[in-house]
């Protein structure tokens, strides 16, 4: 994970192995805050995005499996 704070952006990048290509790359903008939860036993990164934005929160669960899900707010 990339973070420039002061821009507000936001990079993930997953790969099983270090030399293998990319699972998931993905470049992100305005993102508001960025924490780790943990959940009844998965590890999740949890994105918000401010309240005029087309997304609300994006969720990357790492533990037990990956997943990638999306929440979309009243703007969208």
């Amino acid at each position: 994970m990339y973070i420039e704070p002061g821009y507000e952006v936001v990079r993930l990048r997953l790969r099983t192995v270090p030399e293998r290509p990319e699972l998931l790359d993905l470049d992100l903008r305005g993102v508001q805050s960025v924490r780790v939860e943990r959940i009844h036993g998965r590890e999740l990164v949890r994105l918000d995005f401010p309240d005029d934005s087309p997304a609300s929160a994006l969720w990357l669960r790492m533990k037990p499996d990956v997943a990638l899900h999306w929440s979309y707010g009243v703007a969208s």
